[in-house]
Parts: C-alpha cells; structure tokens; sequence
C-alpha cells in the first residue's frame, strides 16, 4: 500500500494502518501486481478513533459505526468509533465529531460528515471563485472516481445542508455572538456583518473635534436585477434573519403588504428607466426580480443595507432599506448618492417618517441632508442635474465617485447563476455570506489602497491647487471675490441659489440631436415600425462617435508617452487600448444589424492577421456611414442611418467650434496674464503657467481634431449641402483667440472665421463687463476651484479614515479580550475555547492595526 498524501514509501497493511491514526482520510493506493488501484483505510482494517487524538479508548461508548466522510481528496468510508469516557452516549456524537474536525449532516444518529478544511475551502471557493456547491460536491465526486463506474454513494443533500449550516455558523462566530448570555436569541439585528473601520462611529473613536464634513456618512444606493430569484413555492426562510445584510424577512414583507400601487412619475429628462420601469414584475417565474442595497464609501455593504425586489425599483422597498440601513445611526451630515436621486428626494422627508417605528427617521432632523448622483450615471442626466447633484462640484465630498457599488455588482454577478435557482432562505444567506467575504477583503486591502490613495491626493492636490491660483491671477481681484461669492452662496443653497456652473451654450448640441432622433424613433415605434435591435439606429451612431473621440483621446496620450514602454503612463494608455477594442467588439454586431453590408469590410480586416496585430485601437476603421464611398453607401447601410449621421455630425461641428472658442478664450486670458505678472520673476511661476498653457493647448487641438472629424464626414455625406457656407476648412493659422495679430501689424490683421459666427464676438467681448463672455470664463473658473478643493478634501478625508481604521482595530481588539467574561458557560473545554478564539480575534486586528501603520 502506498499514500498519494504522506508522499512515503509503499508499506503493508500493518504499518500503512500504524501510520494513519491521526490522518485517516488520507488517499490510499494498492498494488494489485499489475498497477496501483484506489483503495481506503476502511478496507485493510484501519478506523477513526474519536477523543484520543487517534488512539483507541479503553471504554468505548458503541460499537464503531460506518460512515461517509467528504475531504478535500474526495469520499472516505471510515470506520468510527466513539469515545466513551465522557459524553459517549448516541446523542453528543455529534460533539465528537465536531471536536475531530469534521461536521455531521446531523445531530442525531449522524451517518454522513464533511471535515472542516473541506468546508473552509469550499467556503472560500463559492465566495471568490463564485463556483456553486453543486460544482464542488461533482469535483469530490470525480476525485473519488472519474469514470462512473464505481461512484460514491450520492450525498449531496447532505452536504449542501452541512455547507449552509457551516457558513451560518462561521457568521456567527466571527461576529461573537457565542459570547452574548441570551444567544442568538439576544442578537441585535446587523450585528454579525463586518462593519467598516473607516466610517465616522463616534462610540468607538476619540478624535479631536474637526469640521462637520469631516465626519459625513455616506450611502451609496442602486439596485440589481441580475440577483433575481425563481418562484420555487418552498417554504425557505433565512438562518441569519437580519443579522448581516439584510433586511429582516417578516417585516419587510410585512411593509410591503400595506403598499398600494405607486405612482412613479419620471419628472427628469434622464436616459434612465429605473423609475419609468418601478412597478414591472421581471417575470411571473421570479418570486424576486432583484436587490436593492446600501454601501459606504469604502465599498462595505451596510449591516442590513439590502433588501429583495419583488417587482421594480419601487420607492417603498427602497426608502425601507436605505432606513434598515441607518437604523441606530445619527450622522451630523447625510450624503444620499443613487443614480435617480433627482426623483427619489422629492417626496422623501415625507415617505420616510411613515415607515415602520424602528427604522424611520426624518431628514430634516439631520444637520446636513444632501442627495448626488453617482459621476458615471450623471452624464446620461439632464442639464438641470449635471452641477446640483454633482459630486465634482458639492462641498465636502471629496473625490468620492458614488460608483463603488456597481463594482460591488461586478464581484457580486457571478453568483446570480446559482442564487436564482435556490430557495429565498438559503439565497439569502448565500448572499449574506458573499458580501461578508467582500467587506472582509476590502478591509484587508486598506493598508495598501488608502495609502496610494493618499499619495495621489497630496500630488494632484497641490497641482490643482497651483493651478488654480494661476488661473485666478488672469482675472482682477473684484471679479474673483464676485465668483467666489457665487459659489460660497451656491454650495450653501444648491437647489435655489444662482448656479455659477452653468455657461452658454451651443446653437445646436449633440443633446438636442439626441432628443430629436429618439422623439422620431418613438413615433416610428408607434407606427409599427420595429428596430432591428434593443439599440437604435440613433443610439448606435452616437455609441460610434462616442469610440471616435475616445480614439483622439488615446491617440493624444500615446503620442505623450514618447515611446517609453516602461513607464506608468503608458501601462494606463495600453489599459484603456484594451477596454476600447472591448467596447468596439461590443458594437460590431449591432452595427452588422444596421449596416448589414460591412460583413464583408470586417471579414478582410480578420483575415490581415499581421496588420491587426501591428493596429493600435485609434487606427481600427469604425465603418460610419461618412466612412463609406458615396456609390456604395446606400448599398451597405440601412434606409435612414446615414441621414441621422449627417445631423449628429453638424451637432458634433458646432459643439467643437464652440468649445474651441471658448478654451482660446480661457488661454488667452491666462496668456495675457503670464507676459504681464509673470514673465521673468521666477522658474516656479513661469513653470505652473506653462504646464496651465500646455493643458488648454491640448484641449484646443482635440476640441480641432473634433471639428477636422465632422467637417470630413459631412463632406463625405453631404458634398453640397448648405453647411458649407458656415462651417469653413479650419487651417492651423485659424486656431487662434479672436485678438490675435497675423500679419506685422495692425493693417493686416483679420479675424478668424471662427468667431464670425459666435454669439460673444467682437472687441467688446473681452472686456469684463460683458455678461456673456464672464458666463463661459466663471463656469470655467468656478470647475478650476471645485477640482483643487475636492482634491484638497479627499487628502483630508483620507488622513482622518486612516486614523479611524487604527483607532477601530485597537478598540476592536480590546472588545475582544473582554468579551470571554460576559457569558458564564459550566464547561472547562468551552471556556477555554471561547478564551483562545477571542485571543485570537484580538490579535488578527493588532496585527492589521501594525501593518497598516507601517504603510502609512
């Protein structure tokens, strides 16, 4: 006999079963004089002897019993004898066992147990690895036997049931409820979920007083409907009822009942649906459609932060778990961010007093209640909410983003496979599990992402700060302290004060285009006329010309690089290369849709293995209609594509004249500024300026490649339309601010074209007084400070987190140590067992709180 585990020598029977008493559930092989076959302990003899660390007790309690044992090599049929010196009768077994490392399917007459580093890797798989319990159960199974011949007896049942008990269990466990006198009976609800050290809990912490934002709580909300759950008419309740994450399940469905139908009205002219779609079902075979959750600034799911969704985003399942939530807390300032927070905090101060007793709360009742819109989601907003719900632009925010959850999401996607097929209990607690594990690893991940973090707001602090300060240095001091009046009056009274970001806009915008073409798309939808996809012909020009952009931008960033292929800039460029040939392989099937015609272009581009390889993602052909000879047009496109280009195109004109107009204006104020204050007083200022003229330079050259793009697809798609009269060939000689000399001298001098048509020309357009012309420059200046104090704030915020995560793990370890004289238990061996896994709980956060600092 051989052990495939032990890595020793063949043995005989005798001396293989001698070597075994203390790891029984290795892999055996025999000889059979021709190769090794699978073969057990069982077989030649060996048992499992329970409470002698493997040696036989002198009085045992039963005779040995056969059972299945599941270990991380596979199946195991051991023989078990029970130690009868103490508790050795049939019903403490399952003590036995458990003190032996393995876990029974049962505590009565257990037939069928899985050891405990089983389970721990299983655990850890199902949480990182999002595989399902069925997975792992089949990989045990063709570990024992990879043929089907000789399978082992089916278990399943058994250990998915051990595998859910296990991870209630360790929940449990880490979260000290063995220690509370009542049990779990006496558990506070949320209390098993691993809470954030970063997060303002004055209970805990003892830091000097600091400004109000200082000690802001954030929530960040949004709704999943990937975690859906089918109808299975199974009588499932949750083991960890509101103890982690979720809500708890009887009042929620409770609340729920008293909800009436709800009127959902969409009153923002955003590109979202989640309230158009508040009251659909996702299907009548769904019991749930989806989730709704909370999360801090740091990405942890808050205790009892996520509750089910039983048909769409309705406001009375959210209000319910943003209140589950906060449940306790009493924060000086309330940052709410959700992506349809323009509607959601309409009718709030009203909807959330009504909830039930021990969640409701008023937000007047809060020093600070503030609503922001995720900055991802914010683009797809309208006018009215792009500076108002604006967490670039809202004091006190910092650089957070608002869009930690949907990263969440993307940990979390994975297991919505496996979790719609389960009951509602047992998902449940799966999820519980799931988010325990990602609280847990991004705790983990704070000495070292808080740090650079805060290296990267110290550097881009002061850049932005210099800056700034430059910038501000091109206007007189009188209309300076006006702006910064406007915008100290603005953060105060966001909704009502004048709003100092708002600036001129184009004649004619890419949004208002927008809007026209899903107008007519709509009226083709109701005339029958069906899209040949879930995307527009309309919302897939604007997707192109979005990749177009995205193409110059990549172009002018690599070209920055000079050609260092070791340097962090150009990882980050060869980054985004990536994720732009991603989104394009996204949009070519769509596109085959409504250009049906370019199959054949994309075909030739695959077959040139060479060429596409040697491609940068700028240099991939998009295949627009403009791109297209005009003979074959009509041929590869649909009926309709490329007269919705021709009109984004002359949008995208006007928006690239405009912006370029309005950053030569930007330049040549701080040009002016530079040659009078400070040209010659120092490397220092002459350097900020310059790296300040370089930015706007930049922006000018691409808002110019924009304009050079438009321009050539109108010519392509319209060669003797009317636009030709207004939107002239731009020369390098026309990108130039509207005072600008060509010639030697005054005589010569003629305006650039480019300013013939803008609504603030003319001479008297640079002087202070003229309204227009401060809107587009205080707009500017007011983003300049809201960049550099946002900056400043994130570096603040970050330096008062670290010292709340220290302070957190030494109080945490100190809970810890005195948690063991709480709760009075009879049994030496429990007491003793409770005293070492709190010692051991202590000393894994004075060990985090070490490391941490020795990053920091």
């Amino acid at each position: 006999f051989r052990c495939k585990d032990c890595y020793d020598s063949p043995r005989c029977a005798i001396c293989c079963v001698g070597s075994h008493t203390c790891t029984p559930l290795h892999a055996l092989e025999r000889w059979n004089g021709h190769f090794w076959e699978r073969s057990s302990l069982c077989e030649i003899g060996g048992s499992l002897f329970l409470g002698h660390n493997g040696i036989p007790c002198e009085t045992p309690s039963m005779q040995s019993r056969t059972m299945n044992i599941l270990h991380t090599n596979g199946f195991h049929e051991c023989n078990v004898v029970a130690c009868g010196c103490v508790d050795g009768d049939e019903r403490n077994l399952y003590r036995q066992l458990l003190r032996a490392g393995l876990f029974p399917a049962t505590s009565i007459s257990p037939r069928t147990a899985v050891s405990f580093s089983c389970l721990r890797q299983c655990d850890l798989l199902m949480t990182q690895g999002k595989i399902t319990g069925n997975d792992f159960y089949e990989t045990l199974v063709h570990l024992s036997d990879n043929t089907g011949i000789d399978e082992p007896r089916c278990k399943y049942e058994e250990f998915m049931r051990v595998i859910r008990l296990w991870q209630h269990v360790q929940i449990l466990k880490r979260a000290a409820v063995a220690f509370l006198p009542g049990g779990i009976s006496s558990a506070d609800q949320g209390s098993c979920a691993v809470l954030c050290p970063a997060c303002p809990r004055r209970f805990v912490l003892d830091l000097p007083p600091r400004e109000e934002w200082f000690e802001t709580e954030f929530v960040m909300v949004d709704a999943n409907f990937r975690l859906r759950c089918k109808e299975r008419n199974i009588k499932d309740l949750p083991l960890t009822d509101g103890l982690a994450y979720y809500v708890r399940f009887g009042p929620y469905k409770a609340y729920l009942a008293t909800i009436g139908t709800q009127t959902e009205i969409n009153v923002c002219d955003s590109g979202l649906h989640a309230v158009d779609h508040a009251n659909l079902r996702g299907g009548a075979a769904y019991a749930v459609s989806g989730v709704g959750a909370c999360q801090c600034r740091h990405m942890l799911v808050r205790p009892n932060g996520v509750g089910d969704l039983q048909k769409g985003e309705r406001y009375a399942n959210m209000d319910y778990i943003i209140a589950s939530s906060l449940r306790g807390s009493k924060p000086g300032r309330l940052v709410v961010s959700y992506d349809i927070v323009c509607q959601w905090y309409r009718n709030a101060p009203t909807r959330l007093p009504s909830l039930p007793s021990d969640i409701c709360f008023n937000p007047r009742d809060i020093n600070s209640f503030e609503e922001v819109i995720p900055k991802f989601h914010i683009a797809a907003h309208g006018k009215s909410c792009q500076s108002i719900f604006s967490l670039n632009y809202r004091a006190g925010m910092g650089r957070t983003d608002g869009e930690n959850i949907e990263r969440g999401w993307a940990w979390m996607n994975p297991a919505a496979l496996s979790t719609r097929e389960m009951g509602e209990g047992s998902r449940q607690d799966t999820l519980d599990n799931q988010w325990g594990a990602w609280n847990w690893r991004i705790i983990t991940n704070m000495g070292s992402s808080f740090a650079r973090r805060l290296d990267e707001a110290c550097l881009e602090a002061t850049r932005h700060r210099a800056q700034h300060s430059a910038f501000s240095k091109s206007f007189s001091p009188e209309l300076v302290s006006a702006w910064s009046l406007m915008l100290d009056e603005w953060t105060k009274d966001p909704h009502n004060a004048p709003n100092p970001f708002k600036e001129p806009e184009a004649t004619v915008s890419i949004v208002d285009v927008r809007k026209e073409v899903n107008a007519e798309e709509a009226a083709e939808l109701t005339r029958g006329e069906m899209p040949r996809h879930a995307t527009s012909a309309g919302q897939l020009i604007v997707a192109l010309l979005e990749v177009e952009e995205q193409q110059r931008v990549i172009a002018g960033l690599r070209s920055s690089t000079n050609g260092d292929k070791s340097n962090t800039r150009t990882l980050a460029v060869d980054d985004k290369d990536v994720a732009l040939r991603r989104k394009i392989a996204l949009l070519r099937p769509i596109q085959k849709l409504y250009m049906p015609g370019i199959a054949a272009l994309l075909n030739v581009d695959q077959d040139d293995d060479d060429a596409e390889e040697d491609q940068t993602c700028e240099e991939i052909p998009l295949y627009l209609p403009s791109g297209l000879r005009s003979d074959r047009r009509d041929a590869v496109c649909t009926r309709g594509i490329a007269e919705k280009e021709l009109r984004f195109r002359l949008a995208q004109a006007e928006d690239a004249l405009y912006s370029m107009r309005k950053h030569l204006r930007v330049k040549d104020l701080v040009g002016d500024f530079k040659t009078q204050h400070t040209a010659g007083t120092g490397q220092k200022a002459n350097t900020r300026m310059h790296s300040l003229l370089a930015r706007y330079e930049n922006i000018i050259q691409r808002d110019a490649s924009r304009y050079r793009a438009a321009r050539a697809a109108l010519e392509s798609l319209d060669r003797d339309g009317d636009w030709k009269n207004k939107f002239l060939v731009l020369e390098k000689k026309d990108v130039r601010p509207i005072g600008k000399k060509e010639g030697p001298g005054e005589g010569h001098r003629e305006t650039s074209w480019i300013w013939l048509n803008d609504p603030l020309q003319g001479a008297a357009a640079r002087a202070e007084g003229n309204a227009d012309l401060n809107d587009g420059l205080r707009a500017e200046w007011a983003m300049s400070r809201s960049r550099a104090e946002r900056w400043e704030e994130e570096r603040e915020f970050l330096r008062a987190e670290m010292c709340r995560v220290l302070l957190n793990f030494k109080a945490r370890a100190r809970w810890w140590r005195a948690l063991p004289g709480r709760r009075r238990v009879e049994s030496e061996l429990l007491c003793c067992g409770m005293a070492a896994y709190a010692e051991k709980q202590a000393s894994i956060f004075e060990t985090l709180c070490l490391n941490f600092a020795s990053h920091w």
